[in-house]
């Protein structure tokens, strides 16, 4: 599977804005940063935020060389594990246009 994604964080000033606000947010348990790791090296990251009892999946990315393991799918389970053990009401996985190719429909339910 070789899709190219546009890197919303190449220019300083977006890298800058989500860093900051995901530094804030994460200090007060608004946003979580999720992680799978095989030793010390990290695979695949998902950055959460967190809106009331919804939790939004927003940022990611993984390791390319991992892309045939599906190391970011795995991740996504965690994180809805993770959800579910945390009360959270929703998890919205956020699949407006960037998941176009996969022809989605929503179908809103509840956890």
């Amino acid at each position: 599977m070789d899709v190219r994604h546009p890197d919303w964080f190449a220019h300083s000033i977006n890298r800058r804005f989500v860093t900051e606000y995901a530094v804030s947010m994460v200090a007060c348990s608004k946003a979580h940063i999720f992680e799978l790791v095989m030793g010390t090296k990290p695979l695949a990251s998902q950055l959460t935020l967190a809106m009331g009892r919804d939790l939004w999946l927003y940022a990611s990315g993984f390791d390319p060389n991992w892309c045939r393991d599906g190391v970011m799918t795995m991740l996504t389970i965690e994180v809805m594990q993770w959800a579910l053990q945390s009360n959270y009401e929703v998890v919205n996985l956020s699949c407006g246009h960037g998941k176009s190719r996969w022809r989605p429909s929503e179908l809103p339910s509840r956890i």
